[in-house]
């Protein structure tokens, strides 16, 4: 038996999903809104007086149980000592929102850089890697977390 999956296309940045995420996690006033792109999921970074956020708007197939599986996941690495930025919470205390029959969440926005390319780096970022597959293989992800009804990898 073959299930339908909803795959939709990917979500658009619209003033609709900005002030739906506003009003939804309190953000207050938005000064500015960036799509940042994702082949899969749109990524929107908002600027608020309080700091910057990312929303992550994901595809019609991701369902509440794997996306709370999802962040249970991470909250896991973040206790295994990975550093993981975890979603923040509307104020009534729930970790994503619906827009458009999609699942969205947010998480504070972490700029970065880009390391410069020397042994040195590349030694910090597989040993980095390594206690990132440790952790991973310590049953962070294991059955717990739902299969995707979508898979990009095979």
């Amino acid at each position: 038996m073959e299930v339908e999956i909803p795959v939709g296309p990917r979500a658009q940045l619209t003033t609709q999903l900005v002030r739906r995420v506003a009003d939804a996690y309190g953000l207050g006033q938005i000064t500015g809104a960036q799509d940042l792109g994702g082949a899969y999921n749109l990524n929107v970074r908002f600027e608020t007086k309080r700091g910057p956020y990312v929303a992550r708007v994901y595809r019609p197939w991701v369902v509440p149980r794997r996306l709370a599986a999802v962040q249970a996941a991470k909250v896991a690495l973040q206790e295994a000592g990975i550093p993981v930025v975890l979603p923040i919470a509307t104020p009534s205390g729930a970790q994503h929102i619906t827009y458009a029959e999609r699942l969205v969440e947010v998480e504070p926005y972490v700029d970065h850089d880009a390391p410069v390319a020397s042994r040195r780096s590349y030694v910090r970022a597989f040993a980095f890697l390594g206690r990132l597959h440790g952790a991973l293989a310590g049953s962070v992800a294991g059955p717990a977390l739902p299969p995707p009804a979508v898979e990009n990898y095979t």
